[in-house]
């Protein structure tokens, strides 16, 4: 029995035309694109498929490939689930989600290490959206200071931000 994903990619083949990227014009549609399906069995197959962007019209989510971390929902080129569109180009994921460059991390504070979006060093999510500094041992006036960028800590009699009462630190950062 043939996959959803296999029986998705084979109907998008037979709506498209095959095609040679090694010819000068391998696809007859001046503004298509020769795309490599890139992956199991379909990865020596190359199909000319639209030059879109996001919100462009589609039928397949082949004919989003131009823009990574897209797919084809209600006849437009979209997003994934849990990225974001940057500009009409450009998806990005929010923490925890995959990444090819810093570029497609969209959270404050974030960088893409391991083809993942983490926070900086240093830094610790707030949301899904946000990373912020640790306030642990930075200075501070009132308890606010400190638990506005994390909670679990308090500001000690010597100006500092500690973790509360019972509660440890993960690698002096943040309080568990």
């Amino acid at each position: 029995m043939r996959s959803v994903a296999a029986v998705a990619v084979a109907a998008a083949a037979a709506a498209a035309a095959a095609c040679n990227p090694l010819l000068y014009r391998p696809c007859c549609d001046f503004d298509n694109q020769c795309k490599s399906m890139g992956w199991g069995s379909m990865s020596n197959t190359f199909l000319c498929t639209k030059s879109s962007n996001l919100n462009s019209s589609c039928e397949y989510n082949l004919d989003c490939l131009h823009v990574d971390y897209t797919m084809c929902a209600e006849g437009r080129c979209k997003c994934l689930p849990n990225y974001i569109q940057v500009n009409s180009f450009t998806c990005a994921s929010f923490l925890g989600g995959f990444c090819k460059n810093n570029e497609t991390c969209i959270a404050l504070n974030s960088t893409c290490i391991d083809n993942k979006c983490q926070c900086n060093p240093s830094f610790v999510p707030k949301t899904y959206r946000e990373c912020v500094q640790t306030p642990v041992g930075t200075y501070c006036t009132y308890d606010s200071d400190c638990t506005e960028k994390l909670r679990q800590t308090k500001c000690s009699e010597n100006k500092k931000c500690i973790c509360k009462e019972e509660i440890v630190t993960e690698n002096g950062l943040e309080c568990l």
